[in-house]
């Protein structure tokens, strides 16, 4: 049985929606993977936080920081305003 993937919200520092930086437009949650792209279909039973959502976020963090720096989007990424992901996920605020 497939269940709703985690969804990380960041409460501190405030980051709002932009285009350039990979969050979904509708909540500002974080986009960690694309199930499609990255051959992952959530599953509480197979999948746990510590070894995909909690180092996913830190990556994320890492190409944030990039973007500050550089003002461009590192990481591959798939463009959410145009190929939106439809959920019912987790909250996992951060």
């Amino acid at each position: 049985m497939e269940s709703s993937s985690p969804k990380v919200l960041i409460d501190s520092p405030t980051i709002e929606y932009n285009d350039d930086i990979h969050m979904f437009p509708k909540d500002n949650s974080l986009c960690l993977y694309h199930s499609e792209t990255d051959n992952l279909k959530w599953d509480f039973r197979k999948h746990h936080l510590y070894d995909t959502i909690i180092p996913w976020t830190q990556e994320w963090f890492i190409y944030y920081e990039l973007y500050n720096i550089t003002g461009k989007w590192e990481h591959p990424h798939i463009d959410h305003l145009h190929n939106p992901i439809s959920s019912n996920p987790i909250q996992v605020n951060i």
